[in-house]
């Protein structure tokens, strides 16, 4: 979802940049008058020399009360817009479910709410993990594990590596029909953190 509307907004924006460049291109060189270019509106920045506002227009623009708050406020949500999209693109997309490919049909998906459900359970059964957290990101084909693991006390981070490499992620990645799922393991404990890709 995310991608189809990154490829509308660009889409758009490429077609406004692309549209106002060559009105203006076509005016610096006077082609407008050159040509028998009936599409191109009679304005004074389609001429050599234009501009899009002359003086008097600015002049009479800055006279009127509504003109600064107006050019303040569109500036302010142009700016608050594209924050809110580069925020959106730093956030991992989360994957809803993620298909078998054992399913002849291609019907069968497992849901990525079940599996995080199994994986924090199986995880928090074993001694070491007091809570987790699991995350599911990516796309159907190439989808990745991010794990979040809050060390018990006294507990060896190694171990729980250990476990989760050789007995709750492969039983993972056979449930899933996906041998080569990428995890990204990191274990939280008091004054310590660790990070480790699986």
């Amino acid at each position: 979802m995310r991608t189809t509307v990154n490829r509308i907004l660009l889409g758009l924006l490429g077609i406004t940049l692309l549209t106002t460049g060559l009105t203006l291109l076509l005016g610096s060189r006077d082609l407008h008058d050159r040509w028998p270019l009936t599409l191109l509106p009679d304005r004074a920045f389609t001429r050599t020399h234009g501009v899009v506002l002359s003086a008097a227009d600015r002049t009479a623009l800055r006279a009127e009360s509504w003109w600064w708050p107006v050019v303040f406020t569109g500036l302010g949500l142009l700016l608050v817009a594209a924050l809110l999209w580069l925020l959106l693109q730093m956030r991992p997309h989360h994957l809803a479910r993620l298909p078998l490919d054992g399913d002849d049909a291609g019907t069968a998906t497992v849901y990525s709410t079940a599996l995080r459900e199994v994986l924090n359970r199986q995880t928090r059964g074993h001694d070491g993990a007091h809570r987790a957290r699991t995350v599911l990101t990516g796309s159907a084909r190439s989808p990745r594990l991010h794990m979040t693991l809050r060390l018990a006390e006294r507990s060896s981070p190694a171990a729980v590596l250990a476990t989760l490499e050789q007995q709750i992620l492969p039983a993972a990645r056979t449930s899933t029909s996906t041998p080569h799922l990428p995890a990204q393991v990191r274990l939280r404990a008091a004054n310590q953190r660790a990070s480790k890709v699986l």
